[in-house]
């Protein structure tokens, strides 16, 4: 057998690596199929290319170029009428910087696809946690649909609100005519910011005090840049920090609280709480500084009670049966009393 010439070999290898590393660029559109018709938009625009690419764009109908910021490879074209069109693709290389361009494809809308257009929300940051989404046609839909951030669909039949979080969002709707037409819009962007939510801890609404001093405590689920209350719509005075209420008239009384949160957005939120000051500050005396105290007291009535059994037993004479008996009767009795101190003290706790 004849040996293979090594050199023939390595020749061989280098015209592969050579031809694989001076092909011709290709750009192929997949999407759209050239001299296809479609009736529905947005019209989806894909391609293939063996260039190392660090940009592209589109040309549609000899038009200026739109440029791709996202996905390099892909798009959906909005906006586009029917008709005959024709498009084509451009993609830098970036290993060479050298622009190549695609074939250009041909294809048609055939429908007349109704006009959808989003008229809220708008491009703007909304200092709110909810925002109007609504939408306009110019016929009527068989079926709309918006989606939130790219996610799945959500069917609607009217106008509606969207509550959310802080934070960035995209909006598209689609809808479709009654001859199954659809379109839809272009990305609307916009932004939430929460205003910050305010509590009153203390005093509590409804709530009657027979005290001169009253604690005014309260939280917020943000950093306040700027927090005042107002008593009994007296003027707007600062507030930080949690303060106390002193020598208020007898009656009722509303504090309201607003702040506005770090942002600076400038949305303020507010909270309020309507109490009562008693006129008869003091009059009213706890007998037990805790229901601990009614249970200490109760536990001792129990053992009195059961040593007198005890002793009482004795005397008498009772069987053991007699004896257990009596002895039971006093615990369940002793023990309801425990528990008649524990809600009078509650009880006397509530109204003091």
């Amino acid at each position: 057998m004849k040996a293979t010439n090594p050199f023939l070999i390595i020749g061989i290898m280098v015209i592969l690596v050579a031809s694989l590393a001076f092909a011709d660029p290709e750009i192929n559109l997949t999407l759209p199929v050239n001299t296809s018709t479609y009736n529905t938009t947005p019209i989806n625009l894909t391609w293939v290319s063996n260039v190392t690419q660090n940009w592209s764009a589109y040309m549609l109908d000899f038009g200026a170029n739109v440029t791709l910021t996202t996905n390099l490879n892909t798009t959906l074209i909005y906006g586009v009428t029917p008709g005959v069109h024709n498009i084509t693709v451009f993609v830098n290389d970036s290993a060479s910087g050298t622009m190549y361009s695609s074939n250009t494809t041909v294809f048609t809308l055939e429908a007349n696809p109704p006009y959808v257009a989003i008229t809220s929300p708008t491009n703007n940051t909304y200092n709110s946690t909810s925002v109007a989404f609504n939408y306009t046609s110019n016929e009527t839909l068989n079926w709309s649909a918006y989606s939130l951030n790219g996610a799945a669909n959500v069917s609607i039949t009217a106008n509606t609100t969207l509550y959310l979080d802080s934070g960035a969002y995209n909006i598209t709707f689609c809808g479709n005519d009654s001859a199954g037409n659809m379109n839809c819009t272009i990305p609307t962007y916009f932004t939430m910011d929460n205003p910050a939510t305010i509590l009153i801890i203390s005093p509590v609404t409804g709530t009657t005090y027979r005290t001169n001093v009253i604690d005014f405590t309260w939280s917020s689920s943000e950093l306040l840049n700027y927090s005042v209350y107002s008593l009994d719509g007296a003027a707007n005075v600062s507030v930080t920090a949690n303060i106390t209420f002193t020598d208020l008239a007898a009656g009722s009384h509303t504090v309201v609280l607003c702040g506005n949160d770090s942002s600076g957005s400038g949305e303020f939120t507010c909270n309020s709480s309507t109490f009562t000051q008693s006129a008869s500050v003091g009059a009213c005396t706890n007998i037990f500084s805790s229901t601990s105290d009614a249970f200490v007291l109760g536990a001792i009535i129990l053992i009195v009670i059961a040593a007198v059994a005890v002793i009482m037993a004795l005397n008498m004479g009772l069987g053991a049966v007699d004896f257990k008996v009596v002895i039971i009767g006093l615990i369940v009795g002793a023990a309801l009393l425990i528990v008649g101190y524990n809600v009078i003290a509650i009880t006397y706790s509530s109204i003091c």
